[in-house]
């Protein structure tokens, strides 16, 4: 099957129609439903004037298509035009087209320039991807009543999905294409670190630190002043400063995506809270022993704190008896013991006088106390208006 491949434009259909009609490049320039004795560009233009559609700049104004045969089927350049040809009548049978063959490359090849306007309804060509497959079909049936080595275009885009599966469940690349040019081009094998590797190596120094997004965006931003546009559950994506471009973490590698970044997230979450549980242990069973050490210590000290208890009361106790235990004079012995017989009649004294005291106001006896206590409560009555206190 001859090679199908084709995208819209927005832009202006003058330098596509320019490119495929350039003389050095093309050897056949036909035309389906135009006029080739006057520019093509300005017929498509018409068209869009007719219908009002095409002339504003967010809309699609054509499509361009390339057909190239496999070069060991060596095909002529008129074998190759009418391939194209019979393509435009099939797939655009009311669409204006330009069509033209060049012989400027190693391999002869087709271009179809497909107008998006309609000539007859004025409806916009619409091309979703199984519309684009069932191109591809009729272009390997057309190929084939030609000659032409078929392609099987489907079992080995089967084959390429399923690597593809495989790559990003197993072996997802670690390095793009670009990135993998520029350090092809490295001939001094001087060290280069690209814009997405800086990416990794900043998001990997996070993903070790952090516990959550929160946190993991916010190292981000204030460490390296990179940007995540995207946060959200199933999607990341990231900001470098310095190019000022933007790459979801599913391209940076596998372990970039947010599925992976918080399952590393959460175990940090999980480490830490490990460490704290097992620091507690090791402060209670440390409090532990140091409680044990001081009860050993304690039970220890024990029978000298009793003999120091003991010597304490004994020496109290010789201090209240107050017998002289000392060596000195006859002279001071006398005197000492002056003092205390004078003590002694002094409290005796006092004692007498107190209760000489008592026994005048109570006439000696407990009645006569009771009886000067029911007096005082009489005259409190009287002073405060017959209420007591």
């Amino acid at each position: 099957m001859p090679l199908f491949k084709g995208k819209s434009s927005k832009a202006k259909p003058n330098k596509a129609i320019n490119y495929i009609t350039n003389p050095q490049k093309a050897k056949i320039i036909t035309s389906q439903y135009l006029n080739d004795s006057e520019n093509y560009a300005l017929q498509f233009k018409e068209t869009y004037e007719l219908f009002k559609k095409g002339y504003k700049k967010d809309e699609r104004k054509y499509y361009h298509f390339k057909i190239s045969a496999d070069p060991k089927d060596n095909i002529t350049p008129e074998n190759s035009h009418k391939l194209a040809e019979k393509l435009a009548k099939e797939l655009f049978s009311k669409h204006e087209c330009v069509i033209s063959t060049h012989i400027d490359t190693d391999v002869v090849h087709s271009h179809i320039i497909v107008n998006a306007v309609s000539f007859e309804t004025g409806l916009k060509l619409h091309i979703n991807n199984k519309k684009y497959a069932n191109f591809k079909d009729i272009t390997d049936i057309l190929g084939e009543e030609m000659g032409l080595t078929p392609l099987n275009w489907r079992e080995k885009m089967k084959s390429k999905r399923q690597n593809l599966n495989y790559d990003i469940a197993n072996e997802y690349k670690e390095i793009t294409n670009a990135e993998r040019h520029i350090l092809n081009k490295n001939q001094n094998n001087d060290v280069i670190v690209t814009w997405k590797e800086a990416l990794r190596i900043a998001i990997d120094e996070a993903k070790e630190i952090c516990e959550n997004r929160y946190e993991f965006q916010k190292y981000l931003s204030e460490k390296f002043n990179i940007i995540m546009p995207r946060n959200t559950e199933n999607t990341l994506t990231f900001t470098h400063p310095s190019v000022n471009k933007s790459v979801r973490g599913a391209k940076l590698g596998e372990g970039y995506t947010a599925k992976n970044i918080d399952k590393i997230l959460n175990q940090n979450y999980l480490r830490r809270l490990e460490h704290e549980e097992l620091q507690a242990r090791q402060q209670e069973r440390s409090y532990g022993r140091n409680r044990e050490t001081q009860e050993s210590n304690r039970a220890k000290e024990q029978p000298e704190r009793n003999e120091r208890y003991a010597d304490d009361t004994e020496r109290s106790r010789s201090y209240r008896t107050r017998e002289p235990n000392f060596k000195g004079n006859a002279s001071n012995i006398k005197s000492e013991q002056r003092k205390l017989d004078s003590a002694i009649k002094y409290h005796i004294r006092e004692n007498e006088r107190v209760q000489k005291d008592r026994n005048t106001r109570t006439g000696g006896t407990c009645e006569g106390y009771r009886e000067q206590q029911r007096n005082s409560k009489n005259r409190s009555k009287q002073s405060f208006g017959g209420f007591g206190r």
